[in-house]
């Protein structure tokens, strides 16, 4: 799956595309600064914190912002954005909620000035977005509460270029010439109305 240069690079600069609302995740901001940290002075060792083995409070945190916003998204179709480099998170904070939240069965991989992945976590409408550039710097890293990640959607302008491409095609297939013989015609697949009405379902708008 690709799309144009432009598309991703906007995805990337400003946190993927501008559809859902990218508020701060205050609940989350405010539970993560509440975290006492303690300066020791110049040799004092450090005291050994005890073994945790359920959630980081960090990750507890996230996870409450994250089932807020997918009761907006139920409640009332509310797409919101949670930008993971805003907040202060450790490496350890980001691979535990990870691996709360788990993996889902759709994955997909964008490709345009850097690669860009979208996976759907284990949780329906929470998706994980990666973004990096050219070089593989991570550029951006999101949660998006929705029933499909804006950056999937074709814009207008992509469909547009897709119809035009279609168009030429079938032009040059027109302007090919034909063979007078009759086995290719004998060997070619037939297509009728109804085998194309059954093919190519309407499907229902989404509004």
């Amino acid at each position: 799956m690709t799309r144009s240069g432009a598309s991703i690079g906007t995805a990337a600069a400003g946190a993927a595309r501008s559809t859902p609302r990218e508020a701060p995740a205050m609940g989350a901001h405010a539970a993560l600064q509440s975290i006492p940290v303690v300066v020791l002075p110049p040799g004092v060792p450090s005291p050994t914190a005890p073994a945790v083995s359920g959630p980081s409070t960090a990750a507890l945190a996230l996870l409450h912002e994250i089932a807020t916003r997918v009761d907006a998204l139920l409640a009332h179709g509310e797409t919101n954005r949670i930008d993971l480099r805003s907040l202060p998170l450790a490496p350890a904070d980001l691979a535990r909620l990870r691996a709360l939240l788990g993996r889902g069965a759709v994955q997909a991989r964008l490709d345009a000035l850097g690669d860009s992945e979208v996976c759907e976590t284990g949780c329906p409408g929470v998706w994980w977005l990666t973004h990096r550039d050219a070089g593989g710097e991570v550029m951006a890293e999101l949660i998006e509460v929705a029933a499909m990640p804006a950056i999937l959607a074709s814009p207008r302008e992509d469909i547009v270029d897709g119809q035009r491409r279609l168009q030429r095609l079938l032009r040059d297939d027109e302007s090919q010439p034909k063979s007078d013989g009759t086995d290719d015609a004998d060997d070619a697949p037939y297509f009728d109305d109804e085998i194309l009405r059954d093919a190519f379902r309407r499907t229902p708008r989404e509004d």
